[in-house]
């Protein structure tokens, strides 16, 4: 099936006196269209009940419940509208499954057809509901054998793109050198061109698999007479909305600096919600007063 990310025109429309959201389908074969909300979150074994109306039809229309967890994990378990009420009402449930450690970021609807063409037109979804759920990092597993192992550590003794500069500014780059590494051989290059004064840059890794109760620890190289140049080692999570940030309370320049972070619990401020994690990585400032340039290196992450 044709996957779409783009929701179709969907209107608040009042029929026989409630309202529901009503979405104005093309004809469709052998594709889908994808109704959704961003940034949702719900706790792992919550029930979500959903109700569809459909129109009448001789076709292969399907209707299910959509997630992507854990970093845009794609999840459809148990969640097809089955048997389909044609010119009706059908409800049927959706069970949220294990969203950790990446959290859930959407929950939508998905209306497709196979060979046999729909025809198009309209489609109504009311009464969502929410029942139950676990505040826990935790919840049934989901099997995705296809996703690559998760990683733990870095020792960049070997590339690593897993770890990026946000929004890419020409005046941070990422490499691997043999330089200064903490062990083996490698570590991860961080050069800056003319830094501006005050300007903060975040290296990182998105999606991590990170875990509550953990600690990550890093290990942050900088040059002698860098010493307006600070740093702190992050956490993402929440959706992005939560930080928490470690600042070394000594920093050795010509050397490496240590820095361990916790990884938001349960008990955490905020704590650790839904959402999951998203980020983890180090934060640069240049508070020299003038413009920057010079060689930064990461090695040894792990958690």
């Amino acid at each position: 099936m044709e996957q779409s990310g783009a929701a179709p025109q969907a209107i608040q429309s009042q029929d026989s006196g409630t309202h529901s959201l009503k979405a104005t389908l093309p004809s469709l074969t052998n594709q889908d269209r994808q109704l959704y909300t961003e940034a949702a979150a719900f706790w792992p074994g919550t029930v979500l009940t959903f109700s569809v109306w459909v129109p009448e039809g001789n076709d292969d229309l399907y209707v299910q419940t959509f997630s992507q967890i854990d970093f845009y994990q794609w999840d459809a378990s148990g969640s097809l509208a089955s048997p389909l009420v044609r010119g009706g009402w059908t409800t049927w449930t959706y069970v949220v499954p294990k969203t950790f450690p990446g959290g859930m970021q959407r929950i939508g609807v998905q209306i497709g057809a196979g060979t046999r063409p729909f025809a198009g037109g309209d489609v109504y979804i009311d009464a969502i509901t929410q029942q139950g759920g676990v505040v826990a990092c935790s919840g049934p597993e989901v099997t995705r054998p296809t996703s690559p192992p998760d990683r733990h550590s870095f020792d960049f003794e070997t590339p690593a793109p897993e770890w990026e500069v946000v929004d890419a500014p020409a005046d941070v780059s990422l490499s691997i050198s043999g330089d200064h590494p903490l062990n083996g051989s490698g570590a991860l290059k961080v050069s800056l061109n003319a830094l501006g004064a005050g300007e903060k840059r975040q290296l990182r890794i998105s999606g991590p698999a990170t875990a509550c109760g953990q600690t990550a620890t890093l290990n942050v190289w900088t040059p002698q007479g860098s010493d307006g140049l600070t740093f702190q080692a992050y956490v993402q999570f929440n959706g992005w909305s939560g930080w928490s940030g470690v600042t070394p309370a000594v920093v050795t320049r010509g050397a490496y600096t240590q820095i361990v972070v916790p990884v938001p619990g349960l008990d955490a401020v905020p704590p650790i919600g839904p959402g999951g994690y998203q980020a983890l990585g180090i934060e640069l400032e240049n508070g020299t007063g003038a413009p920057f340039s010079g060689d930064v290196y990461i090695d040894d992450v792990s958690w």
